[in-house]
């Protein structure tokens, strides 16, 4: 995993288009967190984590149900940040 994680940074850097490229491989569940140059959009990447996929599908099931979640889930994540509890690690 950690030569995946390295690797995937090595691209990232070499993309151009990312800053704050930072590699946290002794976490939990490794993860590389970056942000969008253009948009300043802050991203995460993680390895090894099989359910992924499935957790991301069930996540949008839930806001295809359930409208309303969608600006809730955007309010607490935003309440999270500001008192810096955001971080998974």
């Amino acid at each position: 995993r950690g030569k995946a994680l390295e690797a995937f940074a090595s691209v990232i850097k070499a993309d151009g288009g990312f800053t704050k490229i930072q590699v946290i491989a002794k976490a939990k569940v490794p993860i590389i967190k970056f942000e969008d140059l253009a948009s300043g959009t802050p991203l995460n990447t993680c390895f090894g984590q099989e359910d992924g996929v499935e957790n991301s599908a069930m996540v949008q099931r839930c806001l295809d149900y359930y409208p309303a979640m969608r600006p809730l889930v955007l309010v607490l994540k935003q309440f999270l940040y500001n008192r810096d509890l955001h971080e998974t690690y």
